[in-house]
């Protein structure tokens, strides 16, 4: 359910699964996993950050993935073919995933077709903190 936080710009987003904020000023969206997910539940989150990525014109996204868990090499196979693409058009310039310890990123990369990667201009990097996450997105290049 979507909600006004009353500040012109910033909206809220929350299932029982899922934690979104969007800050258009900022072009940035947050997000947090409140449990692991199912593989239903992860392929609908796919939908909604696609729809924000499209709706913002966002140019950040801090993803908590700590409560993430392990995803199926299926399920980030189908998430790298409908949500990378998306990305890769979206104006989305850099990406901050904060975990402890994140094997699904790796398996990723491994599981995707490199050709998906070399037109786009998306960062992502990896922290433990969320500041970590916040001063890197800060390094704006522009």
């Amino acid at each position: 359910m979507e909600a006004d936080l009353t500040v012109e710009g910033i909206y809220e987003f929350r299932n029982a699964f899922l934690h979104v904020l969007i800050d258009e000023p900022a072009k940035l969206m947050c997000s947090e996993w409140l449990r692991k997910p199912t593989s239903k539940e992860y392929r609908e989150a796919t939908y909604i950050f696609i729809n924000y990525l499209r709706q913002n014109q966002l140019h950040f996204w801090i993803q908590d993935t700590t409560n993430l868990g392990g995803v199926t090499a299926e399920d980030l196979k189908w998430v790298a073919e409908v949500l990378v693409p998306v990305a890769n058009t979206s104006g989305l310039l850099k990406v901050a995933r904060i975990t402890e310890l994140d094997k699904n990123l790796h398996s990723f990369k491994n599981l995707t077709n490199p050709d998906l990667f070399k037109q786009t201009q998306v960062e992502v990097q990896q922290f433990s903190t969320y500041r970590e996450a916040v001063t890197w997105i800060e390094e704006q290049t522009w």
